[in-house]
């Protein structure tokens, strides 16, 4: 049996004004992220830049340009979430950006595993499961062999919100006063909106990072391999 709940009549808003309001009252607190997330974004049509034009490029150029536009799309997306107070749904999103990026380091320079992932045709599953695509990037890479598993437990906290884990959906979005119930659609611009932000900014950027730098290595013309970001020296510790 459902309790009995009385619920607040509250008068119809805007949800425009209202995501406005919240970015205004949000940039204070996380906008050194987002100006992070706004720099992976401008880094990676950069890449685009150096990458090409090349006629006639390997297969596996191909698809990891593929992949890169993704990524590209997706950093810009994550980034109109979070400045609005989306944290869940931008860090959903985020675990799209692992895969990418960690599809891109596996498939790296393979004509092979190009081939593969074209061929790739069961909708029910992805191309490989998120930690082979980790183990296989980063030692492509040629990192300690730890880093797996630790990124692959970053990737499943953020797939909380993707999958609707109780422990996402019950922050936010209702308050309550004794019997009165009040639903609140929209984002917030509480301690955890925030938390959520930084959180989604710092990871999103580190594996966009890993993703470009794996692109640039194989795909890259020579001449211009001085400039590569030289991701895990930035990031260690």
């Amino acid at each position: 049996m459902f309790e009995k709940l009385e619920l607040e009549e509250k008068p119809v808003r805007s949800i425009v004004e209202h995501e406005t309001q919240i970015a205004k009252a949000l940039f204070p607190k996380v906008g050194p992220y987002l100006e992070l997330l706004a720099g992976a974004y401008s880094l990676s049509g950069k890449v685009f830049e150096e990458a090409y034009p090349e006629i006639n490029p390997p297969l596996s150029k191909q698809v990891c340009t593929k992949l890169l536009l993704r990524l590209n799309n997706d950093l810009r997306a994550i980034l109109m979430l979070a400045e609005v107070g989306y944290d869940v749904q931008a860090n959903a999103l985020a675990a799209s950006v692992y895969e990418c990026a960690f599809t891109i380091g596996t498939i790296f320079n393979s004509r092979e595993l190009a081939e593969q992932w074209l061929d790739h045709d069961d909708p029910r599953a992805s191309f490989r499961n998120a930690y082979d695509l980790a183990h296989a990037a980063l030692s492509n890479y040629g990192v300690h062999a730890d880093w797996p598993d630790a990124f692959y437990k970053i990737y499943r906290q953020l797939c909380w919100g993707k999958h609707l884990n109780p422990i996402s959906e019950q922050q936010g979005g209702m308050e309550r006063t004794g019997n009165v119930v009040d639903y609140i659609p929209g984002p917030r611009d509480d301690e955890l909106t925030e938390r959520g932000i930084s959180y989604c900014c710092v990871f999103t950027v580190l594996f966009a990072l890993i993703g470009m730098e794996m692109f640039v290595r194989v795909h890259v013309r020579e001449e211009h391999d001085h400039k590569r970001v030289h991701t895990f020296a930035l990031f260690s510790y």
